[in-house]
């Protein structure tokens, strides 16, 4: 029997192997602008598997929106595809066996449902309630989280994109690559959101910030599932743009400011033939 999924032991599993998985992936993307449920999107791989239509229809109860992302399998699988729904910070992750029906993770704030059918196509759910957070993190040095909860509100409350860069003590080109993101934003009258990447070491990331010029709200760790997902912690640096339901491929590496100053307007105007 296949252990029950928790949401921090997803995203922490997810998160790691993003790493090694976008080392060997394409630089810009690993996403398919695809229809989930139209001929020729991304539900069309699922051909010939067990079970294809009754998934297709619980994706649509679930919100899932036009587009999937890549991901390392899970352990026991052949393939997993990370799917974002209409709401920020609600996922589904569908995970596909070499043999048998796939299984279905819808991860939520609140928890994980998990889905697998049986020989008749007939649904079997097992709710896991959240983990608590290890709040002995956060108070040691009292700087907090930053949750879905945070990114729906900025998200919903800009009438501009929004810039989110992701730092860590670790990686010291990410301190120096704060002053390039933040040249370019100020160049482009853009919000700038500093985050910390999570895991590190709490009281380390404080000193390197002052000395980098990180602000304190830049030293909240990232807790969010739609931020983990769409890979702003694949690396440090990475940066990742919101502009209303629209959202920029991950970015990661260190870049001068004219650098991240052509990505961002490159996300800014995607009409563009430039």
């Amino acid at each position: 029997m296949r252990e029950r999924p928790t949401i921090l032991g997803l995203l922490g599993a997810i998160a790691a192997g993003l790493i090694g998985f976008a080392n060997c992936s394409p630089a810009e993307s690993d996403s398919d602008s695809v229809s989930p449920t139209g001929q020729g999107g991304w539900i069309s791989r699922l051909e010939g598997t067990p079970c294809s239509r009754e998934i297709a229809a619980l994706l649509r109860t679930w919100g899932t929106r036009d587009e999937s992302l890549g991901a390392p399998p899970a352990p026991g699988f052949v393939s997993r595809y990370r799917i974002p729904t209409t709401v920020l910070g609600e996922w589904v992750l569908v995970d596909v066996p070499e043999r048998g029906a796939p299984t279905l993770s819808r991860l939520r704030p609140a928890g994980v449902v998990s889905v697998s059918f049986d020989g008749e196509c007939r649904d079997t759910r097992n709710r896991v309630a959240d983990e608590p957070r290890a709040a002995g993190r956060v108070a040691e040095a009292a700087f907090g989280e930053f949750t879905d909860d945070d990114l729906r509100s900025l998200v919903s409350s800009s009438t501009s994109a929004i810039v989110f860069y992701v730092w860590s003590p670790h990686m010291p080109l990410s301190l120096d690559g704060y002053r390039e993101i933040a040249a370019a934003c100020d160049a482009l009258d853009l919000q700038l959101v500093p985050l910390l990447f999570g895991g590190g070491d709490l009281l380390f990331a404080e000193r390197a910030a002052s000395s980098a010029g990180i602000p304190r709200h830049g030293l909240r760790e990232i807790a969010s599932i739609e931020l983990i997902l769409r890979d702003a912690q694949v690396h440090a640096p990475t940066v990742i743009l919101f502009e209303g339901r629209r959202v920029s491929p991950a970015l990661p590496g260190y870049r001068n400011w004219e650098g991240y100053r052509s990505f961002i307007e490159a996300f800014l105007q995607p009409d563009s033939d430039s």
